[in-house]
Formats: C-alpha cells, structure tokens, sequence
C-alpha cells in the first residue's frame, strides 16, 4: 500500500541504517530504566519493550489517520524498502510520528535520520520534516503547520544541501512547506516515497510492541 498517496497523515522516519539496528536502537532506549520505570515487588524495572521479525509490513500501525490518543501502548514497525536497500523505514502509531523519540535517538547515532510528518486535517493540518546526521552535529527543522491560532512556518538549523529556500519566502504559509516539497526534498535523500516500492518491504520486518504491566490494586 503506497502511505503516502492514500494516507490522510503521512508519519514515517527513514534511517541510512538495516532494519534489525534501527530497532534495536528504539528497543534498548526505551528499555533504559529511568524514575518513572515501572517495577516489580524487588524493585527491579520491568521490561515493557519487545521486537521479533515479522514476514510482511502489514497491517501498518495505523490506518489513514494516527492515533492521538498517548495513553496507548507503542508500535512501531520497520522495514527495507524495496526501492532503497540498506535503507530503514519505519511508522509508528501515535500522531506525533515519534518526532521526539527520533530526536532523541539520533543525538547517539551516526546515521542519518530523516522524520516526515505530513497532515490533512481541518483542525490540524500541514508539514515538518526533521533531518539529523552525524550524532546530531548537523541538524535542520522546516515547518508548515496549521492549527487553531491559524498558519505557522518555522524553521531551525542549517540549511541543507537539498532545500529551496525559495519556497520559504511564498506568501501563502501553507506552500513553503507541502507534499510536493517533501517528495522533492525526499527524492534529493535517494527515497522517492510516491514508489510503491518504497512501501514494500524487501524482506522479512521488524515489529516492536509494548506491554505495560497490570496495573497494581
């Protein structure tokens, strides 16, 4: 299923990395205990975070619109595009489109990262793509949004190599940043999203879930 021509919200990170390192980079963060780590009767954390290789990327995290709703459990699937191998691809389910978990993660990371959030929505809609290399040293923020205080074009970092700052001084907000920019800015990246390809997986994928403990009476 091509995501990004059908899907009302487009939310997906793509990692210059395999499939199987990308998630055991998401797997072991959110398993770092922490003060707010749930615990066993001694005191020890539980682990709520799992992976396992699974044969197809479907069904994906969400259908046509992500959840907005944080109260439930995490899942994120991640795969090789057939259209760029050696390349991860990855959604999750929440509406935030794990912006701030990518942030996080590429900080500690050489690869290169690149979140996209795409939205068409009366309440909220627009773009942001967030692009992170090199352990975080390069880092570049664009972004078109739309919410109840009306348009909002923001950006931060350096501009990159494959930006047109053109679009940026466009009258209308909401054309500084849109789909079209983001397929352009993305095919600069080697990853041509509106390619079916792209949203197949050329081999097995990997699946990470959450299982948060019962909660205790």
């Amino acid at each position: 299923m091509n995501v990004f021509n059908r899907f009302s919200d487009v939310l997906f990170t793509c990692v210059d990395a395999p499939p199987a390192t990308v998630a055991d980079t998401f797997l072991s963060a959110f398993n770092k205990p922490n003060e707010s780590s749930p615990r066993d009767e001694h005191g020890m954390p539980i682990i709520q975070y799992f992976t396992k290789q699974v044969e197809q990327i479907e069904p994906l995290p969400y259908q046509d619109k992500a959840d907005r709703d944080t109260r439930k459990t995490k899942r994120i699937v991640f795969w090789e595009p057939v259209a760029r191998p050696g390349t991860t691809v990855l959604m999750g389910r929440s509406h935030d489109g794990l912006n701030y978990s990518v942030y996080r993660l590429s900080q500690h990371s050489p690869f290169t990262w690149i979140n996209v959030r795409v939205y068409d929505d009366l309440d909220y809609a627009g773009c942001c793509l967030d692009f992170y290399s090199d352990h975080r040293k390069t880092m570049r923020r664009v972004a078109a949004l739309y919410d109840e205080d009306g348009w909002t074009f923001n950006q931060e970092g350096e501009v990159q190599p494959f930006e047109n700052v053109s679009y940026y001084s466009r009258n209308a907000i909401r054309e500084r940043l849109n789909r079209e920019i983001v397929v352009e800015y993305m095919a600069k990246n080697g990853c041509v999203v509106t390619d079916d390809d792209f949203w197949e997986a050329a081999g097995p994928a990997v699946l990470l879930w959450q299982e948060r403990p019962p909660k205790k009476t």
